[in-house]
């Protein structure tokens, strides 16, 4: 485990990290567009294939989004919600955190978004621990 995946498309980049067979942290840099959300979407769908699916998103050095990877992201979400125990997404930008909690709205409260680095950074850390 711990094998990091680099994507990078337009003005944006994904890291990929995977922490176990059902835990994945994702560090995303710069503009989401439609081929980092799909890169996104496809690891969420490994993690939660069986249920249990833990994803861990670093979303502080985010600085925009496109609508349509947005859309596709909670889209996805609200597909394969059932097969996630949580999400956690750390955010900085006052534009990325707005459009995570329009996207909470539509899941009924399921994210758990915030801004302490030092708190997300010691999650990621216990699942890192725990191999996921």
């Amino acid at each position: 485990m711990n094998e990091a995946r680099v994507i990078e498309h337009g003005r944006g980049r994904v890291t990929i990290t995977s922490l176990g067979p059902r835990t994945s942290h994702f560090v995303v840099e710069g503009i989401l567009d439609d081929v980092l959300a799909d890169a996104i979407t496809a690891e969420g769908s490994r993690i939660s294939r069986d249920g249990g699916g833990v994803a861990l998103h670093d979303w502080s050095r985010l600085q925009s989004y496109s609508s349509s990877a947005r859309a596709r992201l909670t889209d996805w979400m609200l597909e394969h919600r059932r097969g996630f125990t949580t999400v956690h997404i750390l955010v900085s930008s006052h534009i990325v955190a707005m459009g995570v909690n329009v996207a909470n709205l539509a899941l009924g409260g399921f994210l758990h978004a915030g801004t302490d680095v030092a708190a997300f950074t010691a999650l990621v850390e216990r699942h890192r621990a725990a191999g996921g």
